[in-house]
């Protein structure tokens, strides 16, 4: 029985074999099999959503993974703030290899608190080296609002019998996310 510490030698794939002696000179080799060594953390760059943008509702949640030679086994998303418990979200893989990828996760904050949370990643590979990245901050505003501001045309500059065409022009402000439809809609007196 022996040990092998696999930090002296450089991540890859080898070959082991048994040699072994007996007291009378008599030498047996074993060819073992192909071993792979792994000792480095796997890289993870967080995709969506990028720092300081501003989400409500449900989102995604992606990075970019990538380990070699081992691959990656797993990917969590932890959002955290303070005053809030965590939520682990399990990552999976949409895009790509297990050594190279896009891990991906849907998150719904319809029912988180408005303020900044964190997202960070957890990657880790079939090797068990784990790395964790805290890179990205998001603000969760679920309770956004949208204004409508009419500019033209104002009741006094539009005559229906001198014009045929109507154009309207105005203004839309949505706080706290995105506008998801805008409709206008004409009545006639």
């Amino acid at each position: 029985n022996t040990t092998f510490d696999t930090s002296t030698v450089a991540d890859g794939v080898y070959n082991f074999t048994v040699n072994g002696t007996d007291f009378a000179g008599t030498q047996q080799i074993i060819n073992g099999s192909t071993i792979t060594i792994d000792n480095t953390k796997p890289n993870a760059t967080i995709i969506t959503p990028t720092n300081g943008t501003t989400l409500n509702g449900t989102f995604d949640i992606s990075a970019l993974v990538n380990d070699s030679p081992s691959g990656v086994s797993n990917v969590t998303f932890t959002l955290t703030s303070p005053g809030f418990a965590s939520s682990i979200l399990n990552a999976s893989l949409v895009t790509d290899t297990i050594t190279q990828g896009t891990w991906n996760a849907t998150f719904n904050g319809s029912s988180l608190a408005n303020g900044v949370y964190n997202i960070t990643t957890n990657a880790t590979d079939f090797a068990g080296n784990q790395r964790v990245v805290n890179t990205t901050n998001i603000v969760i505003n679920n309770t956004g609002r949208l204004y409508i501001t009419l500019i033209s045309p104002t009741l006094a500059s539009f005559n229906r019998t001198q014009n045929k065409t109507l154009s309207v022009n105005a203004s839309i402000t949505c706080l706290g996310g995105y506008c998801q439809q805008v409709n206008s809609t004409i009545y006639y007196n």
